[in-house]
């Protein structure tokens, strides 16, 4: 929001733009080292935030030059104290572009920030609930593709972890798990081992040729292969092989989409379950790669949405597939 008349409760950034409460303000950086000055007047604590990806450090500071106290959250937060005052936020940023800034009451702050940790620690522990069950169950009737299914899930956790700032909240510096690099592998990871799964779950080499079957493994290896890659490249290419893996990936998963449709209409077992799953992730992936104006939260949330269903229909074909495979046994 651009600079207008004096109001209260609210911070001017740079000079340039007001920041009022519950409100985001995109500001752009440049790769290395930023400074943001805000000349704030508040009545009431409040809390100022940054991202945590692709922020290497931060240094903050008052008119009075002390240092203003760090809140641990799922985001670089600053605690305000009320008053009028000038704020210095220093911080080295890991490429340019743009983040986001934002002002809150810190009562509402809280409340936001509890929810968000319920709503994460839910998803993180149902992914592993479920990362156990399907390993076991694969290694009960030795089965590699649940073993896939397992690491997908861990890999999908930790992904989603690094994106909603969950590894924040420890006590010890993770600083790779705060980089693009890091979510980029995670997100390979995920792709490569959903992939195989999916492939030995609906047997893939019966169903489709060989070498059909071959090549979306290569497809998905060459995938997680571009986020390895990011580790020894220039920051300044990450965003491109991230659009060429996002894109690649729902290709992919458009692709595995049409493979199990047909699986279901010549009546594979557990095929229809894969179906409804990939159709979910799809959905989750429109709002994450190409409709990301339309809504914030969908931008944001519809794919752990989606990953979550996807992840329980998932367990459930797992365990049709034991009993089906039980059966054909007796």
């Amino acid at each position: 929001m651009q600079l207008s008349a004096d109001k209260t409760e609210v911070c001017y950034v740079n000079k340039q733009f007001m920041l009022e409460y519950s409100q985001t303000l995109n500001i752009n950086i440049k790769q290395g080292n930023n400074a943001v000055f805000l000349d704030c007047n508040i009545n009431t604590p409040s809390v100022i935030s940054l991202p945590v990806i692709g922020i290497d450090s931060i240094l903050t500071g008052s008119n009075n030059d002390s240092l203003i106290d760090s809140l641990r959250s799922n985001q670089n937060s600053y605690l305000l104290s009320p008053g009028k005052q000038l704020i210095r936020v220093e911080f080295i940023a890991e490429q340019a572009g743009a983040i986001k800034l934002r002002l809150n009451d810190f009562a509402y702050f809280h409340s936001v920030s509890m929810l968000h940790n319920t709503v994460m620690s839910l998803y993180i522990g149902l992914c592993i609930s479920l990362a156990i069950f399907v390993g076991l169950l694969g290694r009960g009737i030795k089965r590699s593709g649940f073993n896939f299914y397992a690491i997908y899930l861990i890999s999908i956790a930790i992904f989603f972890g690094i994106q909603e700032g969950v590894f924040n909240y420890f006590s010890f510096e993770l600083p790779f798990l705060h980089t693009r690099s890091a979510q980029l592998i995670f997100a390979g990871i995920v792709v490569f081992t959903a992939t195989l799964f999916i492939s030995r779950l609906l047997d893939f080499k019966l169903l489709i040729n060989d070498i059909t079957s071959q090549f979306l493994t290569y497809v998905s290896a060459s995938i997680m292969t571009l986020g390895i890659f990011t580790l020894f490249i220039p920051v300044s290419i990450t965003n491109l092989l991230s659009a060429i893996m996002g894109w690649s990936t729902l290709v992919l998963v458009f692709t595995i989409f049409c493979i199990a449709g047909f699986a279901a209409i010549n009546k594979v077992h557990t095929a229809s379950l894969v179906v409804i799953a990939l159709s979910t992730v799809l959905f989750g992936m429109i709002f994450r790669i190409w409709l990301t104006d339309l809504s914030d939260f969908l931008n944001r949330y519809a794919l752990i949405i989606a990953t979550a269903i996807e992840s329980l229909i998932f367990a459930f074909a797992a365990s049709e597939k034991v009993r089906y495979l039980g059966k054909a046994n007796a």
